[in-house]
């Protein structure tokens, strides 16, 4: 749709909103032309570029506040480690099903033993990024909210965690989900 205030720069004849989804950073969002065709306001300089496959809508799904992880019970630790990369199952708990391709998180950091980070990851052949979705000092509880994606190679719904910290330390991780974005529409 054209705008009058948008003479002389770049605009659109239709631009359509497709869903969010985590990125390698925990945020991105996914946007495609509807009709794959940009106009410029300089007529000399038109282009039209051919559509591409539009992605699945995705709806977003709630889910009751459930913890999906927690590193100081039994059977989920042990902690952390600086620079080890450690993949967490999130599909199959608390209502995410296998169909969800990101999730909306709080996570928290418990107990660091020295100042760092968290970040998160889809897949174990990727490299880990360089921003993270949690900060953290030394001693004490940090929490953030973020969305991750879950792997798009295996699509196993699985999400690689990876700690780096100033020197060598562990940190404790708490992950408690609250919704799930998956093909479809939202319920």
């Amino acid at each position: 749709m054209p705008n009058s205030k948008l003479r002389g720069r770049s605009r659109w004849s239709s631009f359509g909103y497709r869903g969010l989804w985590a990125g390698a950073l925990g945020l991105l969002a996914a946007w495609s032309g509807a009709c794959g065709r940009e106009e410029t306001a300089n007529p000399a300089a038109r282009t039209v570029a051919p559509a591409a496959a539009p992605s699945p809508a995705l709806g977003f799904f709630t889910v009751t506040l459930c913890r999906v992880l927690d590193t100081r019970t039994p059977g989920q630790g042990p902690a952390l480690t600086s620079g080890k990369a450690r993949q967490l199952t999130i599909a199959g708990k608390c209502g995410i099903p296998a169909t969800a391709v990101s999730v909306a998180v709080n996570v928290t950091a418990v107990d660091p033993t020295d100042d760092g980070s968290l970040s998160f990851y889809p897949n174990p052949s990727s490299q880990p990024p360089t921003a993270s979705a949690l900060s953290f000092t030394r001693g004490r509880k940090r929490a953030n909210n973020t969305l991750l994606t879950l792997n798009t190679v295996q699509k196993d719904g699985t999400v690689q965690a990876m700690p780096a910290m100033q020197h060598e330390g562990a940190v404790d991780l708490l992950i408690d989900v609250n919704g799930y974005f998956a093909p479809g529409a939202a319920r």
